[in-house]
């Protein structure tokens, strides 16, 4: 079965005022098409197995967790993350010449429908920009915002929220693009500890974490013990089923190409210590353009090399020997 492409979600009306023009899907799909990527699928783990693997490491969060929150509903989660929302673009950040603009990820779609029905009666701020259930699709989207606002003369800081209600993990190595910097990522905090982690290696001085735990801050140990366990369990992939959007806007992300689901060189398949994957990017070109780049070199070095002369089969000459002198 072919997956869906992933979809952005963002409220019209809100996308219009921060960017001022109102051909915004034909100007995102020329601005997706030029980009020439094909659609990223992470794996994702979430609930029991990410609870587990998360002991195994001595970041345990609580017993029975997901029952304690009470949020396993989807109607009860999409409350808890309206007022999410709410909560974070009505703060007031420190400006420092910028405008703080709001975005969101999370892998499931289960509770969209309540959550838009929510924001009919009760509309969310209009720095709040868009969500998606695909975080390379929304890294474009971000980029395409923020691109868009640069042209218009707007500075802005990104935040990124990952709201949750049990506990989730992407443990495929990735970046941020330099070009959403800054970005702040928030999460939440169940028993002292994060109920989102990421695996962040290399993060920008720019990148700040707010109740979110990055993999990559643990040991070599502990990361192997913790990729054993997951490796156990079973990863819920962010698929691309989404629900439409009332009074808003529903873009696609016009990508092409097979979705690639994130592939890693380590031998733990789901924490990766390979070179960071950058989001909303291209993938780094595989093995066979590798050989082909010495086949090129062995070109290259063949024609450096002196020329000797090549004889057909059927045309040699018997060379005379030589005459002595008397």
């Amino acid at each position: 079965m072919k997956e869906a492409a992933p979809l952005i979600r963002a409220n019209a009306e809100a996308v219009t005022s921060f960017l001022g023009h109102r051909q915004i899907v034909e100007r995102w799909g020329m601005y997706v098409s030029g980009l020439g990527l094909a659609a990223q699928f992470l794996e994702v783990l979430q609930g029991s197995r990410a609870q587990a693997a998360l002991e195994a490491v001595h970041a345990r969060i609580a017993d029975n967790a997901e029952a304690q929150t009470g949020l396993d509903a989807p109607e009860k989660f999409a409350k808890q993350v309206h007022r999410f929302v709410i909560q974070q673009t009505i703060r007031p950040w420190p400006s420092k010449g910028r405008l703080h603009v709001f975005f969101l990820y999370h892998p499931d779609t289960d509770w969209d429908p309540a959550f838009f029905h929510r924001i009919q009666d009760q509309p969310l701020s209009h720095r709040f920009l868009g969500m998606s259930q695909n975080l390379d699709a929304l890294v474009i989207w971000m980029r395409f915002v923020k691109d868009n606002m640069t042209r218009e003369g707007k500075k802005i800081h990104i935040h990124l929220l990952i709201p949750a209600y049990r506990p989730m993990m992407i443990g495929e190595s990735l970046a941020f693009p330099h070009k959403l910097m800054p970005l702040t990522i928030h999460g939440h905090i169940h028993n002292s500890k994060p109920y989102v982690w990421l695996n962040l290696p290399k993060p920008s001085r720019r990148v700040h974490f707010i109740d979110v735990g990055n993999l990559a801050d643990l040991s070599r140990d502990e990361a192997s013990t913790l990729g054993e366990t997951i490796r156990r369990g079973a990863a819920t992939v962010a698929t691309a089923m989404v629900a439409g959007v009332p009074a808003g806007l529903a873009v696609g992300l016009f990508l092409f190409g097979n979705a690639n689901f994130g592939r890693t060189q380590s031998q733990h398949p789901y924490i990766s210590d390979a070179d960071p994957r950058t989001l909303g990017e291209a993938p780094v070109e595989d093995s066979d353009d590798d050989r082909s780049s010495d086949d090129d070199e062995e070109r290259q070095a063949r024609r450096l090399e002196p020329t000797t002369c090549r004889v057909r089969r059927g045309q040699r000459h018997r060379v005379p020997p030589r005459r002595r002198q008397s």
